[in-house]
This record gives structure tokens, C-alpha cells and sequence, in this order.
């Protein structure tokens, strides 16, 4: 492993993860999703996080 990569690698620490549960339902939805978008699993919710901020945020007029 060169110096570079090791400077790059992420420890637990700078991750906030989490986990989610899904049924049959949701799980088709993310499927769907990433067939369509072309993402992964956890580019279509940070995707979905990220849009229904902006809603939020359209609605509460800031």
C-alpha cells in the first residue's frame, strides 16, 4: 500500500452509519431506483434524503 492510500483511509470514526430495515415494498421502490438512476443502495437514499430537504426547505420558504 503506498503512503498515499494510507493517508486516505477512512476510520469507523468518520462515518455515521446507520442501519435501515426494509419490506418487500421498499425494497422494490430502491430497485427500482437504482435500475433507473443507475446508483447504488445508498446513492438512492442519500438521493431521497436530499430531496425531500429541498422540499422541506421550498415549503418553509428559506
Amino acid at each position: 500500500m503506498s503512503m498515499t492510500s494510507q493517508n486516505n483511509l477512512k476510520t469507523e470514526e468518520d462515518y455515521n452509519v446507520f442501519t435501515i430495515r426494509f419490506n418487500p415494498e421498499m425494497q422494490h421502490m430502491v430497485e427500482y431506483l437504482s435500475s433507473k438512476k443507475m446508483i447504488n443502495k445508498s446513492s438512492v437514499i442519500r438521493l431521497a434524503v436530499a430531496e425531500l430537504y429541498d422540499q422541506q426547505k421550498r415549503l418553509d420558504g428559506d
